[in-house]
């Protein structure tokens, strides 16, 4: 049996929990990719048809913001994922001018691992937070997170990726007004770019 240190470990990379304000250890800023394709309900003159879904990290970063999917995300905002090495956090936006979290997108709800001193596996389930506006913004569903990180002597992940199905709900405003959709999320990946940062308790 793995170690309970070893499970936390993996379900703050994997399951991107909001549990950081718990902590009273430095967090460390973690830049990662996300991208995925999915499929919506829509309907043609009354006859129902499904619509294809792509979306990558800036769409998810400015849905959290209250912007449009298609704005140009200032380059200070960044996806990011927060973590002390022991303890589960969030997936966010952050802002790497002011070092602060500007939104969070996901906290976990159940979690399964698996792991060594040099890796863990682990699937995990994420609660999508509401943040945005009432325009433009995530409004809830959940974000299964599968995969594996390679872990440093101490804990931390040196690299990792996941694989990522799940349901996201959104309000989208474009010309035509505004409209609330749900995606199923069909085939996406979330993976670790590298280090930008530390925040200090």
């Amino acid at each position: 049996m793995q170690s309970v240190k070893t499970c936390r470990q993996l379900t703050a990379v994997l399951a991107i929990s909001s549990s950081l304000v718990l902590s009273a250890s430095a967090i460390d800023v973690y830049s990662v990719k996300f991208s995925f394709t999915g499929a919506a309900q829509d309907e043609n003159n009354g006859v129902p048809v499904i619509d294809s879904v792509k979306a990558t990290a800036n769409n998810i970063i400015n849905l959290a913001r209250g912007r449009s999917p298609q704005a140009a995300v200032p380059a200070n905002e960044v996806l990011a994922a927060l973590m002390d090495c022991s303890a589960a956090l969030s997936l966010v936006v952050y802002d790497t001018s002011s070092h602060t979290v500007l939104a969070t997108i996901a906290t976990p709800m159940e979690s399964s691992t698996v792991g060594n001193l040099k890796q863990g596996l682990g699937v995990v389930a994420a609660q999508v937070a509401t943040t945005g506006n009432s325009s433009n913004g995530l409004t809830g569903g959940y974000l299964v997170f599968t995969g594996k990180v390679s872990l440093d002597a101490g804990g931390c992940p040196i690299k990792g990726s996941t694989a990522v199905t799940g349901v996201l709900k959104a309000t989208v405003t474009d010309d035509v007004g505004t409209v609330a959709s749900e995606v199923l999320v069909m085939k996406g990946k979330i993976s670790i770019v590298g280090k930008i940062g530390t925040i200090m308790p």
